[in-house]
């Protein structure tokens, strides 16, 4: 058996992960807000006719009012028998009387425990499928968006609307989560494959509280999601708010928290006042690019012009079948002509965006309802030329100076770090799994790896972490090294462009500095777009430490 050599195992990484630059995007389900929410799908499979392609998933919301279970679960079924899944957005509030302050302290308290196993039962059976047994091969699947937008001060389970704090949101959280996996057989392991539980906060914070301080915990939560609208200038407070202003601060926030999680915009709209049809056209156009360039792993779209805000007018947020639009659809079956936003159709035809499978029964895969979640599956495959290999290292997001945060005071998001070689292949700082997240061991100052005959090392960037660097006009890349091998230096940018330095060995490990020529014609490298970022390898056995990566004007 041949074994590879550095310098073939680092090729063969480096086409990894321009393969992956180009795929890791083609992910992103694709969802919409009904306004019938499953009472009747006529629109909705009109919607789907219109764009030519298929809904995965429908949001709906619910309260806990005991009459909303009238329709509720009869509601799901359409809407699976419809090939999509439901992502039921559950709100512990009443309509039909008034909602007591701060419920979230007494739904964590237990006041509420008997409707919640109740209705926890209820979600069992739609779950379990024809043959009534979570667990088999026909279960259905449904996403549970529960209590969104609670850094906002609109909602009663928000800690600015009461005498409560984010502590008792959690508290609220994990008391119904645990209700459901001990009192409905709801385990988490059961329902793996058909019940993802969406903490989804709104974009932006309002009051004292700010979004991380309400999330539950990874053992809690599957997907993470924001809300954001663009409400133009219909209201004396608001101006138009292009998807960038809208989500670009939010969604690397997002990632800090958890940064194994998928990420969704799990409810999104524009008006038109203020720039017209045109100007949503541009907008709707602007979201399908960020949620590529930012990997968006699912958007659901309201759909549903609506009066609301403190004017109370009409505000058209609908892309089908709403007050406005640039074109129009006639569907045979509801009889209706539909006003659409052609835009939005053109969006929907990327390859990135992932509709209903047809030839699916459960709709998607196992690994696009769970969201991808993971780098390490879609490297595994090649772990034949590749005989050790770490896992995957989320490094801390941090402003200061601390090793393998590469870019100083950019607010970087996750960094996945890796490590392959000959048996005997050596790293550290070693990664540390006691928490909840791997994570870099503390007092780490520099990556060094020993080679027993050959090997290397690489961390590397999800594409869209990096939300506030832009590179234009950067020339060189330095870093520290010291070695007592010749090593090879190979960064790569989405585009294809290729940059490389062999550093040669000093008889002891001194550290010097080391600069990297970058093609101006480039505009460096272009961190929105990258994924794999900087790739050490060696033929030799020794030892080499890499530090204070950084880029220069």
């Amino acid at each position: 058996m041949n074994v590879p050599t550095a310098a073939g195992v680092g090729l063969a990484i480096l086409l990894l992960l321009s393969t992956l630059a180009n795929t890791v995007n083609a992910n992103t389900l694709l969802g919409v807000f009904d306004p019938d929410q499953g009472r009747s799908q006529g629109k909705f499979n009109a919607m789907n006719a219109w764009q030519g392609k298929s809904n995965a998933v429908q949001t709906l919301f619910t309260t806990f009012d005991m009459s909303e279970q009238t329709w509720l679960w009869s509601a799901l079924d359409n809407i699976w028998s419809s090939h999509a899944i439901p992502m039921i957005t559950w709100q512990p509030q009443f309509w039909q009387q008034n909602t007591q302050p701060d419920i979230e302290i007494a739904v964590a308290r237990g006041d509420y425990d008997s409707y919640l196993i109740g209705w926890g039962n209820n979600l069992k059976t739609y779950l379990a499928g024809p043959d009534g047994i979570l667990g088999t091969g026909d279960d259905r699947r449904a996403f549970l968006r529960f209590a969104h937008e609670m850094n906002g001060n609109w909602y009663p389970w928000s800690a600015t609307m009461g005498q409560s704090s984010p502590s008792d949101y959690v508290n609220m959280w994990k008391r119904v989560h645990n209700l459901f996996a001990t009192q409905c057989g709801m385990s988490r392991d059961l329902t793996a494959n058909s019940l993802k539980w969406v903490w989804s906060p709104i974009n932006f914070d309002v009051g004292d509280f700010k979004m991380e301080q309400y999330y539950p915990g990874n053992d809690f939560v599957d997907w993470l999601g924001t809300t954001g609208f663009n409400w133009g200038t219909s209201e004396s407070w608001s101006g138009w708010w292009g998807v960038s202003e809208l989500y670009a601060a939010t969604i690397p926030r997002l990632r800090a928290i958890a940064p194994s999680k998928p990420v969704g915009i799990t409810e999104y709209s524009s008006v038109t006042t203020g720039q017209g049809v045109g100007g949503k056209n541009a907008w709707v156009n602007d979201l399908f690019n960020f949620i590529q360039t930012y990997d968006i792993r699912m958007i659901a779209y309201f759909n549903l012009d609506k009066n609301e805000g403190a004017s109370g007018g009409l505000k058209d947020w609908s892309v089908f079948g709403g007050s406005s639009g640039d074109s129009t659809f006639w569907d045979p079956v509801t009889a209706v002509n539909y006003h659409c936003l052609s835009t939005y159709k053109n969006g929907v035809q990327s390859n990135f965006v992932i509709g209903s499978d047809v030839n699916n029964p459960r709709v998607l895969s196992d690994e696009q309802f769970a969201g991808f979640t993971q780098i390490l599956p879609n490297i595994l495959p090649v772990a034949s030329i590749l005989p050790s290999l770490s896992l995957p290292l989320d490094l801390p997001n941090t402003d200061s100076e601390t090793d393998l945060i590469v870019f100083q005071d950019s607010k970087v998001g996750a960094y996945n770090f890796m490590v392959w070689g000959s048996p005997g292949v050596q790293a550290s700082p070693v990664y540390d799994s006691t928490g909840d997240e791997p994570a870099a061991k503390e007092g780490s100052t520099s990556l060094k790896v020993h080679s027993a005959a050959w090997g290397g090392a690489g961390f590397f960037v999800q594409p869209g972490s990096m939300d506030y660097m832009s590179l234009a006009g950067y020339s060189k890349l330095k870093f520290s090294v010291a070695t007592t091998v010749s090593v090879r230096i190979d960064i790569q940018d989405r585009s294809g462009n290729k940059y490389s330095e062999v550093v040669t060995p000093t008889s002891e490990m001194a550290w010097r500095t080391v600069s990297i020529s970058l093609s101006k014609a480039a505009s460096a490298i272009d961190l929105n777009q990258v994924f794999g970022l900087f790739l050490a390898t060696t033929e030799q056995a020794g030892d080499f430490m890499i530090d204070n990566v950084r880029y220069q004007l």
